[in-house]
């Protein structure tokens, strides 16, 4: 990243940057990692202080059930479920598990262009398979 650069992205990325890392050093004020203390109690002040609970537990819920809307194709559903799991970093739901109800909770048709993609059924293929599948899948349905 450059931080000299002029365009917009560029500046926010330059500014989270900043706002990050003064977050950093008023918490590790605040939990002296020489004094016992370690990068989980930084985490868990961190979160504690900038995700409150229960807006974690609404972003999972979100997460859990999620489902696609009606008019929107793959590519804008996949980009709206990662949004989601993207929002909560530390939803704790497996990856077997994010498969799951990202498939169950497409419609018919993104189910059977799924399966059509897979050769069969999309359940049974690993994790990492079915992430590939579903990522070549809405590129080529965004770009079409």
């Amino acid at each position: 990243m450059d931080v000299h650069s002029t365009d917009s992205g560029s500046k926010i990325q330059t500014n989270t940057l900043r706002i990050f890392y003064n977050v950093w050093i008023h918490l590790t004020s605040m939990v002296n990692i020489e004094k016992g203390h370690d990068y989980e109690d930084l985490t868990t002040h961190f979160l504690a202080q900038f995700f409150p609970s229960g807006r974690a537990t609404k972003l999972r819920n979100d997460i859990l059930m999620f489902q696609q809307h009606h008019g929107e194709s793959l590519s804008e559903a996949w980009t709206h479920f990662k949004d989601l799991l993207q929002k909560v970093s530390h939803h704790g739901i497996d990856p077997w598990l994010q498969v799951e109800i990202f498939y169950d909770h497409v419609n018919q048709t993104t189910r059977r262009a799924i399966n059509h993609s897979a050769s069969g059924k999309l359940r049974d293929k690993s994790v990492e398979e079915y992430w590939e599948i579903i990522e070549d899948l809405a590129l080529y349905d965004n770009e079409s």
